[in-house]
């Protein structure tokens, strides 16, 4: 039997249990998102190289970091001066 063979047979046993071990061992990401919107009521969207799609400035929260800060940490990096922060 080769490999091909053995893995395709092997797959509907192995895949719930990988993806059960995938799920468990690692850890949360957290991430922040913001909803920027200028004097006018216009909406500040990002375009990512690694996704397709406009989206809402943001990212990853890093350990020991606050939701607040991270965020503004994030709007930071994309030139945004955040003078108002409404809540989470």
């Amino acid at each position: 039997m080769d490999m091909t063979r053995l893995r395709r047979a092997l797959w509907p046993i192995s895949r719930p249990l990988l993806h059960l071990y995938w799920r468990w061992s690692r850890p949360a990401t957290l991430g922040a998102r913001a909803l920027v919107v200028d004097g006018t009521g216009r909406v500040f969207l990002v375009k990512h190289s690694y996704v397709d799609g406009w989206h809402l400035p943001g990212g990853g929260v890093e350990a020991g970091e606050t939701m607040l800060a991270a965020l503004a940490r994030e709007l930071a990096e994309e030139g945004i001066q955040a003078d108002l922060v409404l809540g989470i």
